[in-house]
């Protein structure tokens, strides 16, 4: 049986958990979780580690791009940019911290009250990450098998992430690495 190879853009969600580090807003996120996503890609743990490094510095915006940002020379607006992500790392999952810039104050008090919502056992919204990247996959059957992350371009804040990733926890300053 012969297997096809495929570049495409992947977007992937997933959960996150809140966090204040030295005064910043700051959120300890999963990007994303080996296993199959709910676009039917499948990601192995091996596969996860190799993009690690990709997710260092990585931009997170506001909302996944629209089709004005698709076709806008240099893509992205700087308008929709919440934040950055560091400390990128494998923990049954990618794992970073995300530190939010000035300017996303609305979408961080989003973030907090979503947290503290579901910590109280109140209902919250469905918000999480996704991740907006560039993979190379392979059909395996009725399954596309991702290879390779090629390319990161953010990890976007969305509302419904298709995965059910959810916020875990609200953490204080000395358990995050500053």
């Amino acid at each position: 049986m012969a297997r096809e190879r495929v570049e495409e853009r992947a977007r992937v969600w997933c959960a996150a958990r809140e966090a204040r580090v030295a005064g910043e807003r700051a959120v300890e996120v999963t990007i994303i979780r080996p296993g199959m996503s709910s676009n039917g890609l499948r990601y192995t743990e091996a596969v996860l580690r190799e993009s690690v490094p990709l997710w260092e510095g990585a931009a997170c915006f506001c909302d996944h791009p629209t089709a004005l940002d698709e076709t806008r020379a240099g893509g992205r607006s700087v308008r929709d940019l919440a934040g950055v992500y560091s400390d990128a790392r494998y923990e049954e999952g990618v794992r970073a911290t995300l530190r939010f810039y000035p300017g996303a104050e609305a979408v961080y008090m989003l973030v907090e009250a979503a947290v503290k919502d579901r910590e109280a056992g109140r209902a919250a919204p469905a918000i999480g990450i996704s991740a907006d990247m560039n993979v190379v996959k392979e059909r395996a059957g009725n399954v596309w098998e991702v290879r390779k992350i090629s390319k990161v371009t953010s990890g976007d804040i969305v509302f419904q992430p298709a995965a059910g990733g959810r916020f875990e926890r609200i953490l204080e300053a000395e358990e995050v690495k500053a």
